[in-house]
């Protein structure tokens, strides 16, 4: 990551990336802004599950039922978990 100030003392940061080589850090990079909306989502949907109500009928159900949120979001974000 390169550090520097522009004309107004602004620090800009760039991340530079070895394409091919580190196509994987890249997708990681790309993706976190979608990651970290896509979690806040899930932990909003756990909360309102918690404090309001949900219809689990018990352990096994509640699992299903959160895995599948969990994939339901991470599909509409387009973020890659591979």
């Amino acid at each position: 990551m390169i550090l520097k100030r522009n004309g107004d003392c602004m620090p800009i940061a760039t991340l530079k990336f070895k394409l091919p080589e580190e196509q994987y850090e890249f997708d990681i990079a790309i993706q976190a802004s979608d990651t970290k909306r896509m979690l806040w989502d899930f932990s909003q949907q756990l909360r309102s599950w918690q404090k309001y109500s949900n219809d689990f009928t018990d352990a096994g159900d509640a699992l299903d039922k959160i895995r599948s949120e969990f994939h339901r979001l991470v599909n509409e974000y387009n973020i890659n978990i591979d």
